[in-house]
């Protein structure tokens, strides 16, 4: 492995490798992420496929209210916080509002068992937290639902609805958050989780390379097939053999299935549409990509005009993640599916909802609201002073500051590809542009449930190699999948 490609393989690692500590304090925001087979795993409950509300609620006789059986003497009530794991964040936000609240205990409830379940096995804790959740044994009067099914939660009607406590509550300002974030967020007009931060998806493009064939781009409007198109154009025009580096085929399968996970999973109606013609044909404009050049799973020593999906965390990695691999490099937005609305791609993190069983509803709503707080959206991380503990927060004024302070400084420092240091330069130019896309954030990447992925990428790898049909590979998933969306 050549030295350039080593050094993008460790890019890619730290990057999942913060998705899942976020992930186990219970989610990312991201985003998680470049997740699973080069794609960013984005987070659960942004989803906006439609819930039904008549299941009956799980039995909590086993598990009853935190906040209605474990006040101390005195009155003072106790706040319990699920998560997937231990999160610094959440222990300062826990000590800052106890220091304020001496009535009110906050109580982190770690299903990764204190330490004894490392992030690896990550898949076990949300097994774990899901199974007891849904059972009522579980039960907690705050979520962090990163990962979980917030689906089957709300047609179980086990979460409360936070749009309407914003509506009910007078001093709560919505103007001060990004609410574009949350009202992309809601499922059936609901927000049954508020996240307390997110980030952004683009593809990265050689700008210089596309300019010199003489094929103007919109990535403004433009579909996924026109992407593809476009891509075959540049082809045929430029010096470029290929499009997008750095992708397999599982990926892309995930590129494309999470642009119409709607049209294949309905998590409400726990139906499943993968024995259609819709999803057979997926399958073989996978091959076809791959087999055009569009897509190659390749890298080192290859020229291409894009390369993988790039998930932009910090206001830093939106100018420098632009110019590390190619000195004329530029994040374009990533294509839509056909039909849909023009606008930023993006994945929420630190989801957190209330429990509808909870006996501290209006507590825990006020915690929530603290969560949201300039002084908490913007408290600096322990093991890196420089930087905070969330992507890019909800609170506006705290991203403003942020921002203001770049702009001061003048210019972030970076180490390429190579390992030279180079340095960009911070405008206000630059930063409009960079608040105009927040502001166009309206689609909320679709965590797939890890099962569904396991079962997606395991059934499609025999028709990738030849082991199998397209039409009996998404016979075995509809099968599959549909047991799993039924359990």
């Amino acid at each position: 492995m050549g030295e350039k490609q080593m050094r993008r393989v460790t890019l890619l690692i730290v990057g999942f490798a913060m998705l899942l500590t976020m992930a186990a304090c219970s989610g990312s925001g991201s985003n998680g992420s470049v997740g699973r087979n080069d794609i960013a795993i984005p987070d659960g409950g942004t989803g906006t496929e439609s819930v039904r509300n008549e299941d009956k609620q799980p039995d909590r006789s086993a598990g009853v209210s935190p906040g209605e059986t474990e006040k101390n003497k005195g009155g003072k009530k106790t706040i319990v916080l699920a998560t997937g794991g231990s999160s610094d964040y959440f222990k300062e936000a826990k000590k800052k509002y106890e220091d304020r609240h001496p009535d009110i205990t906050i109580q982190l409830k770690d299903y990764r068992g204190e330490g004894k379940l490392d992030e690896s096995e990550y898949d076990k804790i949300v097994t774990k937290m899901n199974t007891e959740l849904l059972s009522g044994k579980g039960a907690a009067d705050l979520i962090v639902l990163d990962f979980l099914p917030v689906g089957k939660y709300v047609n179980k009607k086990m979460l409360v609805d936070l749009s309407e406590m914003m509506e009910q509550d007078s001093s709560f300002q919505k103007e001060q958050y990004y609410s574009n974030i949350w009202d992309n967020s809601k499922l059936n007009g609901g927000l049954y989780s508020m996240p307390l931060h997110f980030y952004m998806d683009f593809f990265w493009v050689d700008e210089e390379a596309v300019s010199k064939t003489g094929v103007n781009i919109d990535d403004k409007t433009w579909t996924f097939d026109q992407f593809i198109d476009t891509t075959k154009e540049l082809i045929k025009k430029g010096s470029y053999p290929h499009g997008l580096l750095g992708i397999s085929k599982t990926g892309a399968l995930e590129l494309l299935f999470q642009d119409n996970y709607a049209a294949f999973v309905d998590e409400a109606g726990r139906k499943a549409n993968f024995d259609s013609d819709l999803f057979v044909r997926l399958l073989e404009q996978v091959n076809t990509l791959f087999d055009e050049q569009v897509m190659t799973e390749n890298y080192e020593g290859l020229q291409g005009y894009f390369d993988f999906r790039a998930s932009i965390r910090s206001i830093e990695d939106y100018f420098t993640y632009p110019v590390m691999f190619h000195g004329t490099g530029k994040l374009y937005q990533k294509p839509i599916a056909e039909g849909q609305q023009t606008g930023t791609y993006f994945t929420t993190g630190y989801n957190v909802g209330i429990y509808s069983n909870s006996a501290v509803k209006k507590e825990a709503w006020d915690f929530i609201k603290f969560l949201l707080s300039d002084e908490m959206q913007g408290s600096k991380n322990r093991q890196d002073q420089n930087r905070s503990y969330l992507m890019f927060p909800m609170n506006k004024a705290t991203l403003e500051g942020q921002l203001k302070e770049l702009l001061k400084e003048g210019t972030v420092k970076f180490e390429d590809m190579d390992g030279k240091v180079k340095t960009v330069n911070i405008t206000e130019a630059g930063l409009s542009i960079f608040k105009q896309r927040i502001a166009a954030a309206n689609k909320p990447l679709h965590q797939t449930p890890s099962q569904i992925s396991e079962i997606l990428f395991e059934e499609a790898k025999a028709f990738f190699n030849k082991q199998k049909s397209a039409e009996d590979a998404a016979k075995l998933i509809q099968s599959r999948v549909g047991i799993y969306l039924n359990e």
